[in-house]
């Protein structure tokens, strides 16, 4: 197991070595065009511009530059924490969502197998409805109807 863990690291190093080494070629190439080389040159005067204003300002306000500091960190923390709780509200809204679907689809299945029962009822009743209809239009005599008289009732004709 060892002999893995050191081909492993041997590897993962190789790899970020190549990995540095194609940034550096790459970066070199780019260097070759001279708007990339003017506006890196300018950047970096910007950043050593603002570089020299922030020590500056630490050298000569070292108290207010760090309650600067620290009411930032506050001020970050507290919109860190803010958008923790709101990831964790939106999570349960999702999960509420998603289980409110689950139950939708339940229901529409159920509804669905409802229906497909109503069909084929209604299926069965339209075949022997023209069952019916055939038998009229082919002449076929209905069922007699029985001619009784009830007990105390006389007929009729």
């Amino acid at each position: 197991m060892q002999t893995n863990y050191v081909n492993y690291q041997q590897d993962h190093s190789l790899l970020w070595k190549s990995m540095m080494a194609g940034a550096l070629a790459g970066a070199a190439l780019a260097m070759l065009d001279r708007e990339t080389r003017n506006t890196v040159i300018h950047q970096f005067r910007q950043m050593g511009k603002k570089s020299a204003v922030i020590v500056s300002e630490v050298r000569h306000n070292p108290k207010e530059t760090t309650n600067m500091l620290k009411e930032r960190i506050q001020i970050a923390a507290a919109s860190g924490k803010e958008l923790m709780e709101d990831l964790k509200s939106a999570s349960t809204h999702i999960e509420s969502i998603k289980q409110s679907g689950m139950e939708a689809v339940q229901h529409l299945k159920e509804a669905g197998m409802e229906l497909k029962e109503t069909g084929m009822e209604l299926k069965e009743i339209g075949h022997k409805a023209g069952e019916a209809g055939h038998q009229i239009a082919s002449g076929a005599q209905a069922p007699a109807v029985r001619n009784e008289t009830l007990p105390g009732h006389t007929q009729g004709l």
